[in-house]
């Protein structure tokens, strides 16, 4: 079997807990390990990760950044590399011994495919993705998340995206496409990347063989990751479907979000879109548009915001129970999206 070099790149944020078992499966991988380059991209790190690394694992190439930005690490370790492949793997991952062999059998098959991934479970062995679906209303999910792994996803098959948890790139796809936009930071630039290539004629595969354990938001907050699935969502809108901007913000009817409901948040993210972005998206006449939802709604933003943080607060303080806390998040769940975000509460804004 052809067994080129490549590089693994891993970015790490205060996840010195995670590194031991993420190494040492790329590692223990069934492949050459003279052929493997392992890169780490430190985002300024203060939990001893910079010792432990240079210290337990001498082999890694490692790179301090002084930015904490995601994308801005891996684009440090993509322009760093001489290999034709790389992979990009979370530091609370762990890589199944055969992953890289299935993921390279595939990719050569085709030299038109420009990007693969696997099977991506979490530690209690249900799906956390099979790669990426597109959902109405400009939103995406992992397909299979929180199934069991019934053998469902056990064809290699033509996919719509990837998720950046654990992936293998061509590096020739990405010079193509361009790297990852560091504008994202996190979150969702999967998806963008995933835009890109398809739009550019590269294909993205899915070889369920390529098996690998995903603790999951390992080194995010809930809140940061809420704040950057929002932010990110309305910035592929106005990326790649500029025209459909005011319907992506006014949405009501799938997976609502406090973040949408806070009138600071939108307009800084539409002077963010306004500066990065050139099309002509009419953004004054938008900005009118959100002032006069809040005005008109004021009194049912303040009620749901109210209860969203008051839930939030006595999660992050564990003052219930674990039991107690899975039935209120159902219950709010159901709650916000039956009865608060409703068309009729909250009718689409017009003229």
């Amino acid at each position: 079997m052809y067994r080129p070099r490549v590089s693994f790149i891993i970015v790490n944020y205060n996840g010195k807990k995670f590194l031991r078992h993420c190494l040492s499966s790329i590692f223990n991988l069934d492949y050459p390990v003279d052929k493997l380059e392992v890169i780490l991209v430190d985002n300024g790190s203060c939990d001893g990760s910079i010792d432990f690394i240079k210290t337990r694992y001498p082999k890694v190439k490692f790179i301090l950044n002084p930015i904490n930005n995601y994308c801005f690490a891996n684009n440090l370790a993509i322009r760093d590399t001489s290999t034709e492949y790389v992979a990009l793997v979370n530091n609370d991952v762990i890589l199944d011994r055969n992953w890289l062999n299935a993921v390279l059998t595939v990719m050569i098959e085709d030299n038109c495919i420009g990007a693969v991934t696997g099977k991506v479970l979490l530690y209690n062995k249900r799906i956390n993705s099979a790669g990426h679906n597109q959902l109405d209303n400009f939103y995406w999910q992992d397909r299979g998340f929180w199934e069991r792994d019934k053998g469902i996803y056990e064809n290699i098959e033509e996919i719509n995206g990837l998720s950046h948890c654990a992936c293998f790139y061509r590096v020739s796809a990405i010079l193509d496409v361009g790297y990852l936009d560091e504008s994202f930071n996190m979150y969702l630039e999967d998806v963008d990347m995933s835009i890109r290539l398809k739009k550019n004629g590269w294909k993205i595969y899915y070889a369920p063989e390529a098996i690998c354990y995903h603790y999951l938001h390992g080194s995010a907050s809930k809140r940061k990751r809420q704040y950057f699935y929002e932010r990110n969502r309305l910035f592929l809108v106005a990326k790649h479907y500029p025209s459909q901007l005011k319907e992506a913000i006014f949405d009501n009817s799938l997976f609502p979000t406090v973040e949408r409901l806070n009138k600071k948040f939108l307009f800084s993210i539409l002077k963010e879109i306004e500066y990065k972005f050139n099309h002509e998206l009419h953004l004054d006449s938008l900005r009118q548009d959100i002032e006069r939802f809040h005005k008109r709604y004021r009194k049912r933003i303040f009620f749901v915001r109210s209860i969203y943080n008051l839930l939030y607060y006595i999660q992050i303080n564990r003052l219930i129970s674990f039991k107690l806390k899975k039935f209120i998040n159902r219950f709010y769940r159901n709650w916000k999206n039956k009865i608060i975000y409703t068309p009729e509460l909250f009718p689409y804004p017009t003229g």
